[in-house]
């Protein structure tokens, strides 16, 4: 039986020094998930955005404002939405590379993500390969489940999917709470310099808890951090951050030197 520290930290499995925390929607990808399909096949963009601007003001919880946006993808079946995202989303082209360089290194990925189990593993694996996916990340997210106790195939049915929440908190994942399982660690018990990389509201929570915080330039995540005074290091793109990382593993500089030269 595998010990309650190795189900609940499995990302210590292999007794790295460093661990790399990420969003996945805007951050491993090019345009977010969620957004496209409530753009697409949803309520829209206009009445999303907004939605989005009453989050960054506090007005709504992330939780609420994402819910919605969800409930209204309700005639598209969860295996088309999947299908549909395949041919409209790009992965970072320098993500790959990136994700070789840390499973040769031992820097094991954990994806902390505010959107859905099924659409992120369904779309890693199209572009990963599905063993890649199973083997070498670990994915921590929101998931989804029939709508109503009828349904007959909440996959192919239109409308037969929802939302499920993570946890209770007002994010719906609260992203700090798997972190904070690593960064409470003492040295003794080897806890790990922790990198995250985000680029959104869905990634406020976990802006406090990282050694070294990635924020995607230009988006929602530098304005917040701009705002509250987070220290941060701006990307564009996964080939910002692997130059940055591999620096710090290798030793040729530190998280200090990197968080104070901004």
């Amino acid at each position: 039986m595998a010990s309650s520290a190795a189900v609940d930290r499995p990302a210590m499995a292999t007794n790295p020094r460093y661990i790399f925390f990420t969003d996945f929607d805007g951050t491993i990808t090019l345009q977010d998930t969620n957004d496209w399909m409530t753009d697409h096949i949803g309520f829209g963009a206009e009445k999303r955005k907004g939605g989005n601007g009453s989050v960054l003001t506090g007005e709504r919880s992330f939780c609420d404002s994402f819910q919605e946006m969800m409930d209204s993808i309700n005639n598209t079946p969860y295996e088309e939405c999947i299908e549909l995202l395949k041919k409209n989303i790009a992965l970072d082209p320098k993500f790959v590379s990136f994700f070789d360089w840390c499973d040769s290194n031992n820097v094991p990925i954990v994806i902390l993500s505010g959107g859905m189990e099924p659409v992120i593993h369904g779309l890693l694996s199209h572009w990963l390969g599905e063993d890649n996916v199973r083997r070498r990340l670990q994915i921590v997210s929101n998931n989804v489940v029939a709508r109503e106790p009828g349904v007959k195939d909440m996959w192919k049915d239109a409308g037969g999917w929802r939302l499920t929440y993570h946890d209770e908190s007002s994010f719906g994942h609260d992203k700090s709470i798997e972190i904070r399982k690593y960064s409470k660690l003492t040295e003794a018990e080897g806890r790990p310099v922790i990198f995250y990389a985000g680029d959104g509201v869905s990634d406020l929570s976990a802006a406090h808890e990282a050694d070294l915080m990635f924020a995607k330039a230009g988006k929602d995540l530098v304005a917040f951090c701009d705002r509250e005074n987070v220290p941060y290091t701006e990307f564009n793109d996964f080939g910002d951050i692997a130059k940055i990382v591999e620096d710090i593993v290798e030793g040729r500089t530190t998280v200090e030197a990197v968080v104070n030269k901004k």
